[in-house]
């Protein structure tokens, strides 16, 4: 039997096949929805710093982004490596400005945050109150895989008695009586070796007992003969 024709192939194709999909799968929606999450905070950050944004002054009301929850970041040097470069040019905002204050909203660690590059200004980094883990995610097709493949050697447990079953097969053509012992599985293949188990004692006990028969009439047939040959040795 060829490698390809097996069962042990098959299944293990099928199991690879959706382990694959689920990891796609998991992949393209934890990326959709941390799009999606990202869209939604970015509308409302702009909303929020377009409302405390003074086109006079060109600076932002910090006690009204506080009370949003947003504060700006004194130190942006750790986020100087996540940041766009060149650095982000939008189209204008109600508010801010034409292209005056250019705004690119990113995600790190799970929180949202804004980072600001007005013209002829250092840049300015906003830390929203709004998060977004994809922890859950991962842990949930975390999972789905893990019992993936506790399924997967799940089947292969229930499968492992064919082999010692084919080879008891084999021999029994051969003329060995090997019996496998008794499957304590609940399935088709555990019933399957069960009456296979069966059947190999009833073929050897009616072995043993025609073997048996055959000693006795020789036994038989001998001593008729055996008492024959003494008496004409005695005549």
């Amino acid at each position: 039997m060829k490698w390809h024709h097996t069962l042990f192939f098959k299944i293990t194709l099928i199991f690879s096949i959706s382990f694959l999909a689920i990891i796609g799968i998991g992949f393209t929606f934890t990326k959709t929805q941390n799009d999606r999450a990202l869209a939604q905070s970015e509308k409302t950050v702009y909303a929020l710093l377009r409302s405390a944004h003074d086109n006079f002054t060109d600076t932002f009301d910090k006690e009204f982004l506080a009370q949003e929850g947003i504060e700006i970041v004194e130190d942006i040097t750790p986020f100087l490596s996540l940041l766009p470069d060149p650095m982000p040019e939008r189209p204008s905002h109600r508010g801010m400005g034409k292209r005056r204050n250019p705004i690119s909203v990113f995600n790190h660690s799970g929180k949202i945050f804004a980072f600001a590059s007005p013209r002829g200004r250092d840049p300015i980094l906003f830390q929203t109150s709004f998060t977004h883990n994809t922890n859950l995610y991962i842990l949930v097709f975390s999972m789905l895989l893990a019992l993936l493949v506790g399924l997967y050697l799940l089947i292969l447990r229930s499968i492992r008695p064919l082999g010692p079953l084919k080879e008891s097969i084999e021999a029994l053509a051969l003329g060995e009586y090997r019996a496998l012992p008794p499957s304590k599985s609940h399935d088709e293949i555990g019933a399957l070796t069960r009456a296979y188990h069966t059947t190999v004692l009833k073929i050897k006990q009616l072995k043993d007992a025609r073997q048996l028969f055959l000693r006795n009439v020789m036994h038989e047939l001998k001593t008729p003969l055996t008492k024959s040959k003494l008496a004409l040795a005695m005549i």
